[in-house]
C-alpha cells in the first residue's frame, strides 16, 4: 500500500527553505540516509545469490503491476492509496536477501511511477525514498521478531508490515503538511487510522508469506488465494470509501440545513463541496427570485465569470439535465470557462418547481488527478440535498420576510420597525422618528373601491421607499399609516426632509380609474441622548402626528411638550371610552316621538350619553369622534343599538306600539360589517325588525351612493326602515331618495325652531313635508319648542314630532312612565311648556349619538 502527497498551489518565499519543494527535497534525503542506516544493520544486505534472480525478476514485475492496481480510498482529510504491494513484499521477506528486495521494490516502483501513473518529479523522488525506508524497516522488523515458530513469524511479518507502512504514512503526512500545515493533527489521524488503513493488508501479506518459509511449495495454494485476498482488501477499502462518501453527504446535508439564511447557505456548500469533493474551485449561484446569491472558493481572480447569468442561451441544453455534465474542451469553449477551470463539472441546482441556480466544480485535487464515478455520484447526491436545503432556507426567508414586511408595499411592517429602531438606538444610532397619516383616504376607497385604495397605498410606499437611504429604515404600520426612520437627522433636517417628502407624495398617482392627489399629515420626534427609549418616540411622534391632523396651516408638526396635555387627555379619555364600550357603562336615553294627529307615543328615538366618573357628561359629538378614529364605532354602535333595541322589546311587550330610531355613523354606514351586526343585535333581542328605523343622515347617504345602496338594501331585507335625518341640510337629490329604501324625512330642527319667526323657514318646513308625503314618506320634525310650532306642523299635515316641548331625552325608566302617564290625548300637548336652558344642562349637548 502506497501513501500519496497531495499536490497544491506552491508557495513563493523569497527564503528558499520557505518553499515546501526544497524542504520535501531535504525531507527525501533524510528518508533516503535512514532507509540506507536501517539496511545497513543487517549482516546480510550486501549478499546477492543469483538463485534468486528468477524470483526477483518476478518481483520486479509484481511492484510494477502493484502501481498499476492502484486503487484510492480518501477518507476525509487522508488520502490512502490500496495496492498488492503488501504481497509482494511479504513474499519477497521469504524469498530475497534484504539488498536484492530493496533493489527489486525500487526497480519495480520506478517502472510503475513512471509508465503508468506518470508522477511529477518532486512527488516520484519522495514516494522512491519512502519506498526504500518501508522496505529496509519491514526487513529489520521481521529479522529482529519472525523466525522460530510458525505463529512467531506470521507475528514478525505482520508486524513488520504494519510499522513500515505506519511509517510511512506518518512520512506523506510530514510531506502534505509542507503545503497544508496541521502536521500533528493529520499525524494522529494516521496513526488512529492504523487499524483500517495498515492492519488488513499486512495480516493478509503476512498470511499468503508465512506458509512458504515452511515449504516454498505451499506459495502455489497461496498464489491462487492472493486475488481472493486482494479482493478482500480491496471490499475492505471500497467499503471504508462509501463510508467516508455516506458520512461526507451526511455531514453536508446538516451543515447547509442549519445555515441560518441563503447566503450563509451557499457560503457553507461552496466549503463543504470543496471538501468532499477535493475540489480547488468551487462556485454555486442561485437564484431566487430576481435575486442572484453567489459564493466560491479556490478562484483568484473571475470566480463568477464561469457561472452562467439567468436564463443565458449558451447554457439552455447543460442546465436543462438533472445530472452532472462533465464539460469537454469544445463544450468549456464554448462557454467561456476554459481559462478558468480545468476538468469543470456542472451541476444544475433544480427540484420538482424548476432551475434554482448551479454549482460549478473544477481541478481535483488530492490522490486522483480527475473526478471519478464515485466522485462524481457523491457531488450529485450532495446537490440534491443542496436543492432540498435552498428550498427549504427560500420557504424560511419568505415566512421571515412576510412576518417582518408589509405584503401590499414592501415596506417593513410595526413590529419589525419597533425591534429595528431600538436595536438602532441601542447601537448608538440617533436621528428622527416620522408617522405619516395619509389625509382622507378613506374617500379614495369609498369613491373607487380597495383595489384602487391599495394601488395608492403600494405607491405611497414607493415614495417613501425611494426617499430613504439604506441607512434608513420606511415602514407601513397599517391601513394608511407609515413610520420612517431617519439615520442622524435633527429636528430642523427631519422638517425639511418631512416637507420635501410631503411634496413628492403630493405627486397625482394613478389608481384605479382615476389620478388621485394625496397628502399626508406628518409628526416629527428626535431621538437624542437623554431620550432614547423607541417606544417613547412613537408615542411622541403619534402625537405630533395628530396634532398635524388638526393643524390647519402645516402638514408637519414637530414634537413638543405642549402637545402633551391636550393629546394625554384624548389618550385617557379614549382608554376609558373603550373600557366603557366594552363594559356597557354608556347609557342610553330616548327622546319621545308623538303623533301630531292622535296626540299618542308612537316613536322614540335612542341617543347615547356617557357620564365619565371623572369629567361628568361628555360631549357626545366629542367621543364619538374618538370612537372613529379609533376604529371603534363598531363596538360602539352595536352597544347602543343593543341597549335600545332591549328597552324597545320591553315597551312591545307591554302592548306598546312604539317605533325606534336609532343614528348611524357615516363610518359605519360604509362598513359591509354593518348587516351581520344588525341582523346579530335583533336576533339577541327579538326585537321585530319592522319597529327598527336606522337614520342617516344625507351627507352620508350621498358620499358614497353605490355602496350606500347595497348597504341600505341588504338590511331593508330583514324589514328594518331607514329615515333620512337632518333633511334639507345636505344634497339629495329626487332620484337617490326615490331609489333609496327610505321611508321616513327628518325636518332638520334649524328650519322647525324659526318657522313662526321666518317666512322661508315655514316655506322650506312645508314644501319638505309635501315632498315626503308625495313620495310616499312619513316625515317627522324635530326641534319642537312650542305648542304653536306644534299646532302649526299639524295644520301643513307634518306625521311625527319631538323636541323639548313634549320631552327631553331621558333614561329607560323615565321613558316608561311618561309613555304610562300620556293616554295619548291631544289636548295635552296644546299649552305651551317650560323649555328648560339646556345649554347648562348636561343634557343639552346636541342629541348626537354616532352621526
Amino acid at each position: 500500500m502506497t501513501n500519496n502527497p497531495e499536490q497544491t498551489a506552491e508557495t513563493s518565499n523569497s527564503n528558499p527553505w520557505g518553499n515546501p519543494r526544497v524542504r520535501i527535497a531535504f525531507l527525501n534525503m533524510a528518508i533516503f540516509a535512514a532507509a540506507a542506516l536501517v539496511a545497513a544493520s543487517h549482516p546480510d544486505v550486501l549478499r546477492v545469490d543469483a538463485t534468486n534472480l528468477p524470483i526477483g525478476m518476478a518481483l520486479v514485475a509484481g511492484f510494477a503491476l502493484s502501481e498499476k492496481l492502484i486503487f484510492h480510498v480518501e477518507a476525509r482529510s487522508e488520502a490512502v492509496s490500496y495496492t498488492p504491494t503488501e504481497l509482494a513484499l511479504a513474499v519477497g521477506l521469504v524469498f530475497l536477501n534484504p539488498g536484492e528486495l530493496i533493489v527489486a521494490r525500487l526497480l519495480g516502483a520506478t517502472v510503475g511511477m513512471v509508465v503508468w501513473r506518470r508522477q511529477p518529479l518532486f512527488k516520484f523522488a519522495f514516494n522512491l525514498a519512502n519506498f526504500a525506508l518501508e522496505t529496509a524497516l519491514a526487513v529489520g522488523i521481521v529479522w529482529l521478531i519472525g523466525g522460530g515458530a510458525v505463529l512467531t513469524a506470521w507475528l514478525g511479518m505482520f508486524t513488520g508490515l504494519a510499522l513500515a507502512m505506519t511509517i510511512g504514512g506518518i512520512l506523506v503526512t510530514a510531506a502534505v503538511a509542507q503545503f497544508e500545515g496541521e502536521f500533528v493533527r493529520r499525524a494522529t489521524e494516521q496513526i488512529a487510522n492504523m487499524s483500517i488503513f495498515f492492519v488488513p493488508p499486512a495480516a493478509v501479506g503476512a498470511a499468503i508469506a508465512v506458509p512458504m518459509t515452511v515449504d516454498p511449495w505451499l506459495g502455489v495454494p497461496a498464489a491462487v488465494s492472493a486475488p481472493v485476498l486482494w479482493y478482500i482488501v480491496r471490499s475492505h477499502g471500497t467499503l471504508l470509501h462509501r463510508y467516508s462518501d455516506l458520512a461526507d453527504v451526511h455531514d453536508f446535508s446538516r451543515i447547509v440545513g442549519d445555515a441560518g439564511n441563503l447566503n450563509q447557505l451557499a457560503e457553507s456548500a461552496v466549503e463543504r463541496l470543496a471538501a468532499a469533493s477535493r475540489a480547488e474551485q468551487v462556485a454555486v449561484r442561485l437564484w431566487i427570485g430576481g435575486e442572484s446569491i453567489e459564493a466560491s472558493a479556490g478562484f483568484e481572480t473571475g470566480a463568477m465569470a464561469v457561472l452562467p447569468a439567468k436564463g443565458d442561451d449558451r447554457w439552455a441544453s447543460t442546465l436543462a439535465s438533472r445530472e452532472i455534465v462533465r464539460l469537454d474542451e469544445q463544450q468549456s469553449a464554448q462557454l467561456g470557462v476554459t481559462p478558468h477551470l480545468d476538468q469543470p463539472l456542472v451541476a444544475p441546482l433544480r427540484d420538482d418547481r424548476g432551475l434554482l441556480g448551479v454549482v460549478v466544480i473544477a481541478d481535483r485535487g488530492g490522490a486522483l488527478s480527475t473526478f471519478s464515478d464515485d466522485d462524481v455520484d457523491r457531488i450529485q447526491a450532495m446537490i440534491q440535498q443542496l436543492a432540498v436545503a435552498v428550498r427549504k432556507a427560500q420557504f424560511n426567508a419568505q415566512i421571515q420576510y412576510e412576518a417582518t414586511h408589509d405584503r401590499l408595499t414592501g415596506l417593513a411592517n410595526r413590529a419589525f420597525f419597533e425591534a429595528w429602531l431600538g436595536e438602532a438606538i441601542r447601537d448608538g444610532h440617533r436621528g428622527a422618528v416620522l408617522l405619516l397619516d395619509l389625509d382622507r383616504f378613506k374617500q379614495v376607497n369609498d369613491a373607487f373601491g380597495h383595489h384602487a385604495g391599495d394601488e395608492l397605498l403600494e405607491a405611497i410606499g414607493e415614495r417613501i421607499a425611494d426617499a430613504c437611504t439604506d441607512a434608513d429604515l420606511g415602514a407601513r404600520f397599517g391601513g394608511d399609516e407609515y413610520a420612517i426612520f431617519l439615520d442622524g437627522l435633527n429636528g430642523r433636517t427631519a422638517i425639511r426632509f418631512a416637507e420635501e417628502l410631503g411634496r413628492a407624495l403630493a405627486e397625482p398617482i394613478t389608481a384605479g380609474p382615476a389620478e388621485i392627489v394625496t397628502t399626508a399629515s406628518i409628526g416629527i420626534a428626535v431621538a437624542v441622548d437623554t431620550l432614547a427609549d423607541p417606544t417613547e418616540l412613537l408615542r411622541r411622534a403619534d402625537l405630533a402626528m395628530y396634532a398635524a391632523k388638526r393643524d390647519t396651516t402645516s402638514s408637519v408638526v414637530l414634537y413638543d411638550t405642549e402637545l402633551e396635555t391636550d393629546d394625554s387627555t384624548r389618550i385617557l379619555l379614549l382608554a376609558d371610552l373603550r373600557a366603557a364600550i366594552a363594559h356597557d357603562t354608556l347609557q342610553v336615553y330616548f327622546q319621545p316621538q308623538i303623533d301630531i294627529a292622535s296626540g299618542r307615543v308612537a316613536g322614540a328615538e335612542a341617543l347615547v350619553r356617557w357620564i365619565h366618573p371623572e369629567h361628568g357628561f361628555v360631549n357626545p359629538e366629542e367621543f364619538v369622534e374618538l370612537a372613529e378614529q379609533a376604529g371603534l364605532i363598531n363596538d360602539l354602535t352595536r352597544s347602543v343599538l343593543r341597549q335600545a333595541a332591549t328597552a324597545a322589546h320591553t315597551w312591545h311587550s307591554r302592548g306598546w306600539e312604539i317605533d325606534l330610531s336609532v343614528n348611524i355613523s357615516a363610518i359605519s354606514l360604509q362598513d359591509e360589517l354593518l348587516e351581520p351586526l344588525v341582523v346579530d343585535v335583533l336576533e339577541e333581542t327579538g326585537l321585530d325588525a319592522n319597529r327598527l328605523c336606522l337614520e342617516i343622515t344625507e351627507t352620508t347617504m350621498m358620499g358614497d351612493p353605490v355602496r350606500t345602496h347595497r348597504i341600505l338594501h341588504r338590511i331593508e331585507s330583514h324589514g328594518v326602515r331607514f329615515s333620512v335625518d337632518d333633511f334639507g341640510t345636505g344634497h339629495s337629490s329626487l332620484v337617490n331618495l326615490r331609489n333609496l329604501p327610505v321611508g321616513e324625512l327628518k325636518v332638520d330642527r334649524s328650519f322647525v325652531g324659526r318657522m313662526l319667526d321666518e317666512h322661508h323657514d315655514d316655506v322650506i318646513v312645508r314644501s319638505t313635508i309635501d315632498l315626503g308625503h308625495n313620495l310616499g314618506l312619513k316625515v317627522v320634525a324635530e326641534g319642537v319648542e312650542s305648542a304653536e310650532i306644534l299646532t302649526r306642523l299639524q295644520q301643513l299635515g307634518c306625521d311625527i314630532a319631538q323636541g323639548y316641548h313634549i320631552s327631553r331625552p331621558v333614561p329607560p325608566d323615565e321613558f316608561a312612565a311618561f309613555v304610562a302617564d300620556h293616554d295619548g290625548s291631544r289636548n295635552q300637548w296644546e299649552t305651551p311648556e317650560l323649555v328648560e336652558d339646556w345649554v347648562e344642562s348636561p343634557e343639552s349637548t346636541a342629541d348626537t349619538t354616532i352621526d
